[in-house]
C-alpha cells in the first residue's frame, strides 16, 4: 500500500452540503450550514477546513472558490447540489426543492480537534 500523505492539522473541520438557495426575487445565491460555519469560523480560528458535497451549478462553484481560501477543503460531487427556496411575507421559512443526493465522507481526511 503507497503511504498515505500527512493529514493536515486542524481547529475545526465542518462537514456537509452546499445549497442553492433561490429567492423570491428569482435570483439566486451558494448557501448550506458548512458554507456558513466556514465564514464565521474563519473570522476567528485560524485553521479551518471543509468536507463538503457540491453539484456544478453556478452557485456551487460560487461557493466552492470562496471555500478554497480555507486551510483544507475536501469535495464530494453530487450530480446536483441541495436546493431550498426563501418564502414568506415576513416570516423566513424554506421551501425544500431537491435532494443533493447521497454523499460518503472521506475517514478521516484532516486530523481536527473540533
Amino acid at each position: 500500500m503507497p503511504p498515505q500523505p500527512p493529514r493536515p492539522a486542524l481547529d475545526l473541520l465542518v462537514v456537509g452540503g452546499l445549497t442553492v438557495d433561490r429567492f423570491a426575487d428569482g435570483s439566486t445565491a451558494p448557501g448550506g450550514s458548512v458554507l456558513y460555519a466556514a465564514r464565521a469560523a474563519a473570522a476567528v480560528v485560524r485553521r479551518v477546513g471543509a468536507v463538503v458535497s457540491a453539484g456544478s451549478e453556478p452557485e456551487a462553484e460560487a461557493g466552492l472558490r470562496e471555500l478554497r481560501a480555507l486551510k483544507f477543503l475536501h469535495v464530494e460531487r453530487v450530480a446536483r447540489s441541495i436546493s431550498f427556496a426563501h418564502a414568506g411575507d415576513g416570516a423566513r421559512r424554506l421551501v425544500f426543492g431537491a435532494s443533493g443526493g447521497r454523499f460518503s465522507a472521506p475517514q478521516a481526511p484532516a486530523a481536527a480537534a473540533v
